[in-house]
């Protein structure tokens, strides 16, 4: 869309922001916009975009519906650059703002682990796995009952980006 109307711009993950510099079509209007990050690894890619005025929030998105209503922007026009899936809509977190989505990728999940890693797994051999979203959580465990295994992942390490992932 053009960003001319939007008060500002909304990042609800650094995929939307990779997907983004991939993108042709967004001019640098854009960029003169504010964006509000949903964290620290978001804005970091926002500013590698070319944004300046960035906002950082805490890693969920209720926290950054928060500074948002604390900025006066509770009832403001919004893009939303963002996945298919997402976790929360901002849309039911700030019910008098005007939010637009702006899909920009989508994630698709593996059909299993490879034999190597269900070996690894079996074995105790895996220090973590990284969750990037509370579906990456799901589609892994998924994923390990589908290849037949029964882990004890006492040791194992669950490294997620955000408390929202961890939860």
């Amino acid at each position: 869309p053009d960003p001319g109307p939007f008060d500002a711009v909304m990042a609800g993950s650094l995929n939307a922001l990779r997907a983004l510099r991939r993108r042709s079509g967004f001019t640098p209007d854009w960029f003169s916009k504010r964006l509000y990050a949903v964290g620290p690894g978001t804005a970091a890619a926002a500013r590698d975009a070319g944004w300046i005025d960035i906002v950082t929030g805490t890693g969920g998105m209720q926290d950054l519906a928060r500074q948002i209503e604390a900025d006066g922007l509770g009832a403001g026009f919004f893009a939303h650059l963002r996945g298919v899936h997402i976790r929360h809509d901002p849309a039911d977190l700030l019910p008098e703002a005007s939010i637009v989505p702006v899909v920009l990728y989508e994630a698709h999940a593996l059909d299993g682990l490879t034999l190597p890693v269900l070996e690894a797994l079996e074995r105790g051999a895996v220090f973590g796995v990284v969750f990037y979203s509370a579906r990456t959580a799901e589609i892994f465990l998924r994923a390990v009952a589908q290849g037949g295994l029964v882990c004890d992942f006492s040791r194992v390490h669950a490294l997620c980006i955000a408390p929202a992932v961890l939860e």
